[in-house]
């Protein structure tokens, strides 16, 4: 059913909007990864000093706030630069479609982290600003946005871990498919950067350590020993084609198809042999209508923790066979972070961007790829055929996961 509703109202991308350590907007994400060079920076963790640093992506200076976001928490700060940048990016009127047609969904795996701190110190100085009430709740970004765009269709929030802002996109997606709405603003935020999360990821094992930050965070190369998580935001702007169509809007591309999933197989690791991934992939694939010789770039998950990624690339090779019958892949997430709840919509920013300049991402930080990772990784910047269709993977804790197509415009 689904991919009949796509088939007869394809569902487009208008807008996009980045902000991550490599800069605000969408030029500055792309110039970053096609560097090809990790924006980490050293975080020292107070709790084991004499430790190598682990690695981490700071978004500074932050862009100015405007007053509806002033109050909220830093990744809301985060999200509405992103989201507002997509929304002009879409050259959305006003007046056209009217607001009721116009819904806004956002995605984060943390939530409000940072604001939560800040109650909790209120609470003991005896204050509780009134404020607090509204800016800890999860929907508090797309509480802010509808009310400062005037969004007055579908308006939720909501957390997958880091399938969150993948999860987010296809919701939205349905939205325009039943007729809920005609243009949905969706993405992801995330300010991970706190003690409390920092300490729980390396208490875990899951942070890489390096002397060199920026070498620290290696998707499939023999060396990983785990990530590097960054601050950022991600949005893009859907609508029906033949929205996009009745007000003349630039088309980046279209979400031809998608499937989302709960592995249930544990509560932080993928199934080593990567069932439930691979099985995701097939329905993508399936509900755009193509088969695994359409795909021109995959953007893996590939957080450079040694199990996942090795999971991750058992779950390519069972549905596209060896590396020299697969498309070339890559992980953007060395150059800026694991945005956890925001990187799926980051990296279908990069798959839209890969399209349009017809161009790959190519795979940073992996000088010795890991043949436990048998992986068509890409290591030149220039597409060894037209780039046309994309295959963005999600996966994280408790299991969820989610995979994303993405085709050039229609």
């Amino acid at each position: 059913m689904l991919a009949q509703l796509l088939r007869d109202n394809p569902v487009v991308i208008t807008g996009r909007g980045a902000l991550t350590a490599a800069g605000a907007g969408v030029e500055a994400l792309w110039a970053a990864v096609q560097a090809g060079r990790s924006l980490a920076v050293a975080w020292h963790n107070p709790c084991h000093p004499d430790c190598a640093p682990s690695a981490v992506c700071r978004v500074s200076p932050l862009p100015p706030t405007p007053p509806a976001a002033r109050k909220l928490d830093r990744s809301a700060k985060l999200g509405f630069a992103a989201a507002l940048e997509a929304w002009h990016d879409a050259r959305l009127p006003e007046v056209s479609p009217p607001p009721h047609r116009r819904g806004v969904i956002t995605a984060s795996s943390r939530g409000t982290v940072e604001i939560w701190e800040k109650a909790f110190a209120s609470l003991q100085k005896g204050l509780a600003p009134p404020s607090l009430i509204a800016a800890t709740t999860m929907a508090h970004l797309s509480g802010a946005l509808s009310l400062h765009l005037q969004l007055q269709g579908p308006m939720l929030a909501v957390s997958a871990t880091c399938a969150s802002s993948a999860t987010a996109m296809a919701l939205a997606a349905q939205q325009l498919l039943t007729g809920a709405a005609e243009v949905m603003l969706v993405g992801g935020m995330e300010a991970p950067l706190h003690p409390v999360v920092l300490q729980g990821f390396d208490t875990a094992g899951l942070l890489a350590h390096h002397p060199d930050p920026t070498q620290a965070c290696r998707p499939f190369d023999r060396q990983r020993n785990g990530t590097a998580l960054g601050e950022g935001a991600g949005f893009l702007v859907l609508e029906t084609l033949a929205s996009a169509q009745r007000r003349g809007a630039r088309i980046y591309g279209r979400l031809a198809g998608w499937a989302l999933g709960a592995e249930a197989y544990d509560r932080a690791g993928m199934d080593p042999a990567g069932h439930s991934l691979a099985r995701l992939m097939e329905e993508a694939l399936a509900v755009a209508g193509i088969s695994t010789n359409a795909v021109d770039y995959i953007n893996l998950h590939g957080t450079g923790t040694p199990l996942n990624d090795a999971s991750e690339a058992q779950a390519i090779q069972r549905v596209f066979g060896p590396p020299d019958q697969q498309p070339p892949s890559s992980s953007t997430k060395p150059v800026f972070g694991h945005c956890m709840g925001a990187g799926a919509a980051l990296e279908a920013i990069i798959c839209l961007e890969a399209q349009r300049r017809q161009l790959l991402p190519r795979a940073v930080n992996c000088p010795q790829p890991d043949p436990q990772c048998p992986l068509a990784l890409a290591q030149t910047p220039h597409p060894p055929r037209p780039l046309r269709t994309t295959l963005n993977l999600s996966a994280g804790f408790w299991g969820a996961q989610a995979a994303m197509v993405l085709q050039a415009a229609p």
